[in-house]
């Protein structure tokens, strides 16, 4: 007997089965993949924008003239006076984040309040991002070796992330700065 050239249903269907195997191994790798780049993404946004809040707060303290701690620790309040027009920036932890405001209104000509907590900051706004979350913080001022310094701590957790060996789930920033411009 014969046979016609050609492929028998058999082979078409070991065909098919083994090119669906294949193709469900390479769309299961590539949605991992996609799901991992999203995450590292994520993750470097959150750095950076920690790195800039500490960069921030350590480039102000560096500019201010009077620099003042409420709140146990949780609220640092920093005022540059520049002639006739004095300004503000105030940081605060509270709750799950990093808070900023920028110009008080009214900062008062004596030296001991200058703005009050419920008071005149405009645009308070959180400068983390979305998926970090602050555990515990707080700004404190020493004197070490005659230097005013500030010393910044910050502890949290990443919100975004697996379980894995590759990533921390928690972060720490510790930042010391010398106060240059009180006096």
């Amino acid at each position: 007997m014969r046979r016609k050239k050609g492929s028998t249903l058999l082979e078409l269907v070991v065909a098919m089965g083994i090119f669906t195997v294949i193709s469900s191994l390479a769309i299961g790798a590539f949605v991992t993949v996609s799901r991992m780049k999203a995450m590292t993404t994520a993750i470097r946004e959150s750095q950076q924008k920690l790195r800039l809040a500490s960069e921030n707060i350590t480039r102000l303290s560096k500019q201010a003239d009077v620099v003042t701690i409420s709140g146990g620790g949780t609220d640092l309040q920093l005022f540059e006076t520049n002639g006739d027009d004095p300004h503000g920036t105030r940081f605060k932890i509270e709750g799950n984040q990093l808070l900023y405001s920028r110009e008080c209104a009214s900062i008062l000509t004596t030296p001991t309040v200058y703005c009050e907590s419920d008071g005149n900051w405009e645009g308070t706004t959180n400068i983390l991002s979305e998926n970090l979350k602050i555990v515990s913080g707080n700004f404190e001022k020493t004197g070490a070796n005659g230097l005013p310094e500030l010393t910044v701590t910050l502890n949290g957790k990443y919100l975004d992330g697996p379980d894995s060996i590759f990533y921390r789930k928690d972060f720490e920033i510790k930042t010391s700065v010398i106060l240059e411009n009180l006096r």
